[in-house]
């Protein structure tokens, strides 16, 4: 079975909240994900142990030779006879150190590149898996692990032979596959939207991908991950995260070069997708509906039109506007905001919108953000009639998505 990255977010929640009884005594199996190169599985377990207060340590098989994991080594005992012991890996001994000044905190053992290592090592990690433990020393109850792996020749479902040529991979022997739970995902432009148009953690108004690269995404949409790029430079999920920075760093300057964006673009996205984004983005080509222009400058005629133009709009397209939307409404309702607006004019329009044209399930995520902005109950204290409305309507909704 091939799940989305959402569900795969969703397995991992269930799967790292388990109690350390079950984890630890083998009745809840480890994780392996399989998936292609470049999709955001290293991203999203990241992610998911910040938002579970846990801590991640991370391990790269691919570096790690046979023995890495504990050298022995000769010393004497206490009679002075010689004795054999072992040298654990750095990461290992992390693990021990951070149990033992968090003993209540979980701890995530993220072990990736599974099968791109010696067959011998990756014999070692499946130990390490199956009994949680190297040598005498046994990982404590708090610790989780997962792994994470290319996909290899046998999974004929998951992917065509030229694709699989790829990947330099050692397959996972079907005994060691029967003791970990095995996902496979591939790469998900619908999640990955729903990512992009999230806030960056820690930053309130920077958004995980950049609204103008997103818009470029949402319009040509078989640039988000092709298959047969004859470039040196394969585009993948994660090589829109880079542009994205690149574009954002160099647009803060103020002075956009466009001529460097490109060359860094094309470093990560291949010659021909990096000019056809910065053709897009220069030309502006089929631009998104702006906050300004819907809620602040447009007349009621322009309103219609605009409303319009949002209903032939691709899916995609209205998440993003939407998207937009209320990023925008969130800090114009802000206390620290620049400038003073007509709250009235913006409820009355929003409500409109979200009521007569915007689809369900975008509505609901729509609200349930709204909802959570102290902004908006900070305004409607200043006794602006429509902003009442407002609030009434997101509560009526909210109480609909809750039941």
């Amino acid at each position: 079975m091939v799940i989305s990255m959402e569900q795969l977010q969703e397995v991992l929640r269930f799967y790292l909240t388990q109690s350390d009884e079950d984890i630890s005594s083998g009745d809840i199996a480890p994780i392996c994900i399989t998936g292609r190169h470049g999709i955001g599985k290293t991203q999203i377990i990241s992610e998911i142990c910040e938002e579970l207060g846990m801590i991640l340590v991370s391990f790269n098989c691919n570096q790690t030779k046979e023995g890495d994991m504990a050298l022995p080594f000769v010393t004497k005992n206490a009679e002075g006879q010689p004795v054999v012991k072992f040298a654990l890996h750095v990461l290992i001994k992390k693990i021990d150190a951070y149990s033992k000044k968090h003993p209540d905190k979980k701890i995530v053992l993220f072990i990736d590149e599974l099968n791109r290592c010696q067959y011998s090592v990756q014999q070692e990690f499946m130990t390490l898996f199956r009994e949680r433990r190297i040598v005498d020393y046994v990982l404590p109850d708090t610790v989780r692990m997962i792994a994470a792996q290319n996909p290899t020749s046998d999974m004929k479902t998951f992917m065509s032979k030229s694709e699989d040529e790829e990947y330099n991979t050692i397959p996972v022997d079907e005994a060691q596959k029967n003791r970990m739970t095995m996902l496979f995902v591939k790469e998900d432009i619908d999640s990955w939207f729903k990512w992009a148009s999230q806030m960056k953690a820690g930053k309130e108004d920077e958004m995980n991908i950049h609204m103008d690269i997103q818009a470029f995404v949402a319009s040509y949409p078989q640039f988000f991950y092709p298959k047969n790029q004859e470039e040196d430079v394969k585009c993948t999920p994660r090589s829109w995260q880079y542009t994205s920075a690149y574009y954002t760093q160099l647009k803060n300057k103020g002075n956009m070069n466009w001529n460097l964006f490109q060359v860094l673009s094309a470093g990560v996205l291949g010659d021909v997708i990096s000019s056809s984004l910065v053709k897009h983005i220069k030309e502006a080509k089929n631009p998104l509906i702006t906050p300004e222009e819907f809620f602040v400058k447009a007349s009621d005629k322009e309103l219609k039109e605009l409303e319009e133009k949002y209903s032939n709009e691709e899916q995609r397209r209205k998440l993003l506007t939407n998207k937009n939307f209320t990023f925008w409404v969130e800090k114009a309702f802000s206390a620290n905001s620049p400038k003073k607006y007509n709250y009235d004019k913006i409820s009355e329009r929003l409500i409109d919108h979200l009521n007569k044209y915007t689809p369900a399930d975008i509505r609901h995520a729509d609200i349930k953000q709204l909802c959570s902005s102290s902004a908006m109950y900070e305004i409607a204290k200043k006794n602006f009639v429509k902003v009442k409305e407002l609030i009434d309507y997101f509560n009526k909704v909210k109480e609909q998505i809750s039941s």
